[in-house]
């Protein structure tokens, strides 16, 4: 009994520290219109012009200096990625959810 007590709270231990990567994280979202030309929402700003490559959206978006880029999945038609060490100024993750042309 006293071992899987051990096991659940190292289990538990293991969880800790995606749960405190999360709690300063953001967003960002890109498309693509029917142009071909990707657009992209993210903690800095989001993009009123398209641009040839997901990757060049992205970097306009988010500040590499400071937030780390992880991506998540694809969300409907629209690329996730995860970035950390957002700030108080920054876009929050439901206002780039609200402004993102994302179906």
């Amino acid at each position: 009994m006293n071992m899987k007590k051990t096991i659940a709270a190292i289990s538990l231990l293991a969880l800790l520290p995606l749960s405190v990567s999360y709690a300063d994280s953001g967003l960002v979202l890109t498309w693509k219109n029917k142009a071909g030309y990707w657009f992209a929402c993210g903690p800095v700003q989001c993009l009123a012009t398209g641009y040839d490559s997901e990757r060049e959206a992205i970097n306009l978006v988010h500040n590499d200096r400071r937030h780390d880029l992880r991506a998540i999945h694809d969300y409907r038609d629209c690329g996730r990625y995860v970035v950390s060490e957002i700030e108080s100024y920054d876009f929050s993750s439901e206002k780039v959810e609200r402004l993102s042309k994302c179906d």
